[in-house]
C-alpha cells in the first residue's frame, strides 16, 4: 500500500478538526446556556433577596416611627396640661395608648424629668406626697440629675423609677443629645435594670420644653428644657413584636458600633443557613446612632428560590457532548473495520484473481474472451503462442483477424453460431483456420461459451492448434 493511499486510509479512521470542531462549539454553547441561565437565576434571586433585605429595615424603621409617635403623643399630653403632669395623670395617658396592643415590643412608656441640683428638694418633697417612698438612684458624682419620674406599666418597670440617667454615659449622652438637638434619640446599646435576662436595649427619648415649639438655639433648648418622654425597649422583645422569625426568607443581625443589640445568625437559630445564598451589610441613620444591619438568606430561601435549572443544562448538554463525541468514535471505529474489511476483500480478491490468471495462463489451450461485438478482450499465454503474437496485438482486435470459417470467405457476424444448441450440455468442438502472421493460416479447434456480465454477453473461446493432428490423418 502506497503512501498516499495510507494517508487516506488513516483520514478516515480518527477524529478530524471539524469532528473536534463541532464537539467543542457545542460544549462551549452548553457552558455558555449555562453561564447564561445561572446569571439570569442569580439576578433574580440577587433581587428577590434585596426586596426581602429592604423589608426588614424598613420595618424596624416603621416600627421605630410608631413608637416615636407614641413618645411624641405623651409630650403633646403633657403640654395639654396646665401644671405638668403627675403620677395619675400619666397612669391615665398611659393607659390609653394601650401599649401591648398598639405598640407591641415596647417596655413602657415614661417621663425622665431633668432636676438641677438646687432644685432636687423641691423636686423630691412633691414626687413623694404620692410616693413616699420614691428616691433617686443609684448614687454618682455628678452635679446634675436625670431621674426617671413615672413609668407604666408599673408592675414591669419597678426597678426603673427613680433610676438616674446621670450615673451611667450611654443614657445620659443619649438624654443631653435629645435636649441640645430637640429631637428624639436613642441611646447605644444599654442594659435594662428591669431586664432579668440582661439582654441588650436601648432608651428612645422624646424632648420637651417650657414651650410646645422647640426652642430655635440650643442654648435656648437647655435653658427651657424640662424633661423626656422616653420607652424602654429591650431588643429581643422589641424584634418579637416587629418580625417574629417564624417561616421568615432572611435572618438578620443589628449591632451599634462594635456591640450586638440583636442576633439571629447563628446555629440553632429558625431557619439558619450556615452557607447562605446571599448576604450584605447596611449601615442605617437609627434616631442619632448608626445601626449596622447584617442580613443573609435562610433556609426557606434556598428551598423556593434555589434552581437547579442551569446544572440540568450544563449535565444534559455534557451527556449529549459525550455522546456526540462517542458517535463520532463509533463513526471513525466503523470506518476503520469497514476499511479493514474492504483492504481484506480486495486482498482476497486480488489473490484470487493471481490464482486465476495463473490457471487460465498454466491452460494446455489457448483462451479468449470475446464481446458480443467480436472485439477481443483478453488472452491467455496459450493463445498467445498460438497465434504467435503478444497479448497487445491480439487485444482489441476482431475475433475475424485471428479466425475464420473453412472454406468460407464470410466473416464470423456473431459467436453464437458456434454455441451448443439449446438445452444441450455437450460441448461441440468445431474446426477453423487460424492465422498468423505473416499471413500464416493453420488449423484450429474451437470451442465457444457464454457468460452474461451486467446484461452483456461475453463469450469465452477455447482455442487448440490441431496443425499436427491434421498431418497425422
Amino acid at each position: 500500500m502506497g503512501e498516499k493511499q495510507k494517508s487516506n486510509t488513516n483520514s478516515l479512521t480518527r477524529l478530524h478538526w471539524y469532528h473536534w470542531l463541532i464537539v467543542i462549539a457545542s460544549l462551549a454553547l452548553t457552558i455558555t446556556a449555562w453561564y447564561v441561565t445561572s446569571a439570569q437565576i442569580k439576578q433574580k434571586t440577587q433581587l428577590q433577596f434585596n426586596a426581602e433585605a429592604k423589608q426588614i429595615i424598613q420595618l424596624v424603621k416603621e416600627r421605630m416611627a410608631k413608637y416615636e409617635d407614641g413618645l411624641l403623643g405623651g409630650v403633646a399630653a403633657i403640654h395639654g396640661l396646665d401644671n405638668g403632669t403627675n403620677i395619675h395623670h400619666w397612669r391615665i395617658f398611659s393607659s390609653s395608648l394601650s401599649i401591648a396592643q398598639r405598640y407591641p415590643g415596647i417596655n413602657g412608656i415614661g417621663v425622665i424629668h431633668y432636676v438641677a441640683p438646687d432644685k432636687l428638694d423641691d423636686y423630691l418633697t412633691k414626687e413623694k406626697l404620692d410616693r413616699p417612698n420614691y428616691h433617686i438612684h443609684p448614687a454618682h458624682n455628678k452635679n446634675e440629675f436625670w431621674p426617671i419620674t413615672y413609668i407604666e406599666p408599673v408592675s414591669v418597670n419597678k426597678k426603673a423609677v427613680g433610676l438616674d440617667m446621670a450615673h451611667e454615659n450611654n443614657r445620659l449622652t443619649a438624654a443631653k443629645k435629645a435636649r441640645d438637638t430637640g429631637t428624639t434619640q436613642i441611646t447605644a446599646p444599654i442594659i435594662l435594670v428591669q431586664d432579668e435576662k440582661r439582654t441588650p436595649g436601648f432608651l428612645f427619648y422624646a424632648p420637651y420644653y417650657q414651650e410646645v415649639l422647640v426652642p430655635k438655639s440650643v442654648l435656648a433648648r437647655k435653658n427651657k428644657f424640662i424633661g423626656n418622654v422616653y420607652a424602654p425597649f429591650i431588643m429581643e422583645k422589641l424584634m418579637e413584636g416587629t418580625l417574629l422569625n417564624q417561616n421568615r426568607l432572611v435572618n438578620f443581625k443589628i449591632s451599634d458600633e462594635n456591640s450586638e443589640l440583636y442576633n439571629e445568625l447563628y446555629l440553632g437559630s429558625e431557619g439558619y443557613d450556615a452557607k447562605p445564598l446571599f448576604s450584605n451589610q447596611t449601615s442605617v441613620d437609627m434616631y442619632g446612632r448608626k445601626w449596622l444591619f447584617t442580613i443573609q438568606t435562610t433556609q426557606l430561601f434556598r428551598e423556593q428560590y434555589q434552581n437547579n435549572q442551569p446544572i440540568l443544562i450544563l449535565i444534559g448538554g455534557v451527556i449529549i457532548d459525550s455522546m456526540l463525541l462517542g458517535l463520532f468514535l463509533v463513526l471513525a471505529r466503523s470506518n476503520k473495520q469497514a476499511i479493514r474489511l474492504a483492504q481484506q476483500m480486495s486482498l482476497d480478491f486480488k489473490l484470487s484473481e493471481q490464482r486465476l490468471h495463473l490457471t487460465i495462463n498454466s491452460m494446455m489451450d489457448g483462451l479468449l474472451t470475446v464481446a458480443n461485438n467480436n472485439i477481443i478482450l483478453s488472452v491467455n499465454k496459450m493463445a498467445e503462442n498460438i497465434f504467435g503474437l503478444d497479448s497487445e496485438d491480439i487485444i482489441g482486435k476482431d475475433i475475424n483477424l485471428f479466425i475464420c470459417v473453412i472454406n468460407s470467405h464470410v466473416p464470423i457476424n456473431n459467436l453464437k453460431v458456434f454455441l451448443p444448441k439449446q438445452n444441450s450440455n455437450l460441448k461441440i468442438e468445431h474446426e477453423v483456420l487460424g492465422h498468423k502472421k505473416p499471413n500464416i493460416s493453420f488449423p484450429m479447434e474451437i470451442s465457444v461459451g457464454e457468460l452474461i456480465d451486467c446484461d452483456e454477453e461475453i463469450y469465452t473461446v477455447i482455442v487448440r492448434d490441431i496443425s499436427e493432428r491434421t498431418i497425422e490423418e
